[in-house]
């Protein structure tokens, strides 16, 4: 906030919260036409060019364009709006504002984004070229596949790496619970992971585009799957904050991060061969305990309630368990 909106706030209390208002909507509105805007119309484009077919004029391609850019600009506007409301009103508001602007203003997770969306362009690329069906099912899958690498570098700064600089303990003694902290930590990862994940809409454009003449993908994949992808992503953002509790090495609460991922990962294989234990039970209990099990549903069309308890229950286990693992180190 500029000094000059401070001074007149100070003139004239009753019009301040309008003027921060308008402040805060232009300096949202700059960001979304320097950054969203030309994206969205590019693919928005294509996507009415496509779906409209013979049907549809340049002039009507451009007003059905427009119009969703400006129902872009207006959703980012109300987010934003919301965002504000929360973080003015409530502790868990600050701190959520105070991990979101770490996400937005630091190079390390604009390189895991870019990396993120190099590396799922390219695999997606190649689905393309291995598969002569559209399928949006494949593009989800390697997606979620890149979480196990990318989410523990994401959370090491949840708390390790602020205990290594010394910026946990103002936030630790400040006048906000354990259950708050974490909840900020988690909720900031996962704004910053549907953030990352929007370029990847673009392969619904593509694909309604090159699919034309083989068949179009329903829309009704692409937003379960979107949903069950929010759900795996909460799952591997809450174990890598409960990894990063654990230590005050970066590296090393990446490390523990990416092994606690990789043991749901690889435990129903291992089980499955039957090389462990040789018993239904704890195949049963493996298949049971597999991540990508829970997800397969939503890729295919579906919201079964039990696979979305399923990351629920373990997303809220482990935040428990990161709570926990802060009040005992806090007062040991």
């Amino acid at each position: 906030m500029n000094a000059a909106l401070l001074r007149e706030g100070a003139e004239d209390p009753a019009r301040f919260w309008i003027r921060y208002a308008i402040h805060q909507a232009t300096g949202r509105l700059k960001v979304f036409g320097i950054i969203l805007a030309l994206p969205l119309a590019v693919f928005s484009g294509l996507y009415w060019t496509v779906d409209l077919g013979d049907r549809g004029t340049t002039a009507a391609v451009i007003r059905n364009a427009a119009g969703t850019v400006a129902a872009g600009a207006l959703l980012h506007l109300l987010l934003g709006a919301l965002l504000d409301l929360v973080c003015e009103t409530s502790r868990f508001g600050a701190l959520l504002q105070r991990e979101v602007r770490f996400y937005f203003h630091t190079p390390v997770p604009y390189m895991v984004m870019v990396l993120f969306t190099l590396a799922a362009g390219l695999f997606f690329f190649a689905i393309l070229s291995d598969y002569a069906a559209v399928n949006y099912r494949y593009s989800l899958q390697t997606i979620a596949s890149f979480l196990i690498f990318l989410v523990p570098i994401l959370t090491i700064r949840s708390f390790a790496e602020e205990k290594s600089t010394g910026t946990v303990e103002p936030l630790l003694t400040a006048p906000v619970s354990e259950a708050q902290v974490v909840a900020g930590k988690f909720s900031g990862a996962m704004v910053f992971f549907c953030v990352m994940l929007l370029p990847t809409l673009a392969y619904y454009a593509v694909l309604r585009f090159i699919g034309a003449g083989i068949g179009k993908p329903d829309a009704g994949p692409v937003v379960t799957g979107y949903c069950g992808l929010v759900l795996f992503g909460g799952f591997h953002v809450a174990i890598g904050i409960f990894a990063s509790t654990l230590t005050q090495d970066s590296v090393l609460g990446a490390f523990l991060g990416f092994v606690m991922t990789l043991f749901f990962w690889v435990i129903e294989p291992i089980m499955g061969a039957r090389q462990l234990i040789a018993s239904p039970g704890w195949t049963e209990a493996a298949l049971y305990l597999s991540p990508t099990r829970h997800l397969e549903p939503f890729l295919k069309g579906m919201l079964p309630p039990m696979d979305a308890l399923y990351f629920a229950t373990f997303t809220m286990f482990f935040l428990f368990l990161s709570v926990r693992s802060i009040e005992y180190r806090k007062w040991r």
